[in-house]
């Protein structure tokens, strides 16, 4: 696999993710991501995007959930993504393509911006990726910033949802 390619597969398959807050931030002054949220390919760009997305998630003061389904070039994927909001870093395994991904999320509020970094081995090649949520004032749009890097070659997907 060429790694180009090998860096979308990766982006797609890892993100969105997350997992710890940062413990001097108040759940309060967070916002709550849950919802069920549309792909709007007009507003994203990267390599790779896939063709649809959607994610249902679900949030309290401790968890986040993520079920998402997406179409790409390289077919269907169903993933669910669960992960802590307490201080416990998050463990997730995902498959998809002939590669299997055991991923490790910390994450950290910045203001109302959650950023999640994600790690993972791939063929002996370190991979991280942080993405960056956001809310627009009015809650209906849901701005993910990923930056992905592996084996010294990186890019950055920006992906736009409406919430349904």
């Amino acid at each position: 696999m060429r790694l180009a390619t090998a860096l979308v597969v990766l982006a797609t398959l890892a993100a969105p993710v997350s997992a710890q807050s940062g413990a001097t931030a108040s759940a309060a002054a967070h916002p709550d991501f849950s919802g069920h949220w549309v792909l709007n390919p007009a507003a994203s760009e990267g390599m790779g995007m896939p063709q649809s997305m959607t994610m249902q998630i679900t949030q309290d003061e401790k968890t986040l959930k993520v079920d998402r389904a997406e179409v790409s070039q390289m077919g269907t994927q169903s993933q669910t993504l669960n992960y802590t909001l307490d201080g416990t870093p998050a463990k997730n395994t995902v498959s998809g393509n002939g590669m299997t991904l055991d991923l490790n999320t910390t994450s950290a509020w910045q203001g109302s911006v959650l950023q999640f970094t994600t790690t993972a081995d791939v063929a002996g090649q370190a991979f991280t990726q942080v993405d960056h949520w956001s809310l627009d004032p009015d809650g209906k749009t849901l701005h993910i910033t990923s930056d992905v890097s592996v084996a010294g070659q990186s890019a950055t997907i920006k992906l736009a949802f409406a919430k349904q």
